[in-house]
């Protein structure tokens, strides 16, 4: 355990900084993500305070967003996130402006002013709110055009929303991430699942990514998934650090009813570990749509799958089948009165 914690106190502290956005996490086909560049600003304002000028001067931009995920039934969109200057220098008491990829524009939709711990959000009410579909963010710090970009995901009526677990699921291992930033290490994805996502999204499915990975990993993340062919979806870390086991549980159960709360539909789970059947049950997600991937956690699940409250598989190239064939509505009964062909 003592390992485990040290391991992810340096997870949480030693990520690179947040690099600027690119255009490939913003491209999906189907979705309103279609700004193939960061929004034109105003120039540079110059920073209220001093303190700021020197933060910036000495760490490179360590901001971050929060993915937005909500459905069109939700009242109020709150939009918010992270603005610092290297692992620990957060940009206090100094404003930014946001902006959403909208009918393949960036339009402005809010102005914001960070607190003393350097967070910032805006409430989108009313006719403000972003329209159904994934949008593509951007958080622009006035006083130097430094900025980061996000997602929003408003889920329509008839979405089909898939969420999957990250490390174990779609890494090649289940501490991989660990040894990624701690040691430099390859950290490599699972064959063929970037793929069978991008069949899915074809298939009409919306990916969530939930993972107990800290939100300082936010940008290495979203890199990460794109790098390897996973199409765009928000993201959902954990505030802080999230040991394995009980507290990782708990931070998936939490998510999950919020989007439960939010009336966005899940439909379709995928994990790796007995814990990540468990959240998804909690969840409300049917044993015949949580999907597990092995052999490696077998012990650990062999009683949900032996009990239908999961169905694992062991290839991502027979993912997409299963995924589609659970969601089809039941066939009719054949009418009795009818002849037989």
């Amino acid at each position: 355990m003592r390992r485990t914690l040290l391991a992810l106190m340096l997870l949480g502290g030693c990520a690179a900084p947040s690099p600027r956005m690119g255009a490939s996490w913003i491209h999906a086909q189907r979705h309103d993500t279609t700004c193939q560049d960061v929004p034109r600003t105003a120039a540079p304002r110059g920073f209220r305070h001093r303190v700021s000028q020197i933060k910036a001067r000495l760490g490179e931009p360590w901001h971050r967003g929060v993915d937005v995920i909500t459905s069109t039934t939700t009242p109020a969109q709150r939009v918010e996130g992270h603005l610092g200057y290297g692992a620990d220098k957060s940009l206090e008491d100094e404003d930014v402006e946001l902006y959403a990829c909208i009918t393949d524009a960036w339009t402005p939709i809010g102005e914001a002013r960070t607190d003393d711990d350097g967070q910032f959000a805006v409430e989108l009410a009313a006719d403000r709110r972003l329209p159904p579909g994934l949008h593509a963010l951007y958080a622009s710090v006035v006083g130097d055009r430094t900025g980061v970009g996000f997602l929003a995901y408003v889920a329509p009526a008839d979405a089909r929303v898939v969420v999957t677990d990250v490390d174990g699921t779609l890494t090649g291992s289940e501490d991989g991430i660990v040894r990624a930033v701690v040691f430099g290490s390859t950290l490599t994805a699972q064959p063929d699942a970037g793929g069978a996502f991008q069949q899915l999204v074809h298939a009409g499915f919306q990916p969530v990514y939930l993972t107990s990975r800290p939100r300082g990993l936010t940008e290495l993340t979203r890199r990460w998934l794109a790098d390897h062919g996973f199409p765009p979806g928000p993201l959902v870390l954990a505030p802080g650090i999230t040991l394995p086991g009980r507290p990782s549980l708990e931070h998936k159960t939490t998510e999950l009813a919020r989007l439960r709360n939010r009336q966005v539909p899940l439909t379709v789970a995928i994990g790796n570990r007995a814990t990540d059947v468990v959240a998804y049950t909690r969840a409300g997600i049917p044993g015949e749509r949580i999907f597990m991937k092995g052999p490696e956690f077998e012990p650990e699940l062999d009683a949900y799958v032996s009990s239908k409250g999961a169905t694992e598989f062991v290839r991502y190239a027979a993912l997409p089948d299963l995924v589609i064939a659970s969601t089809r509505p039941p066939a009719a009964p054949a009418d009795p009165y009818l002849p037989s062909r």
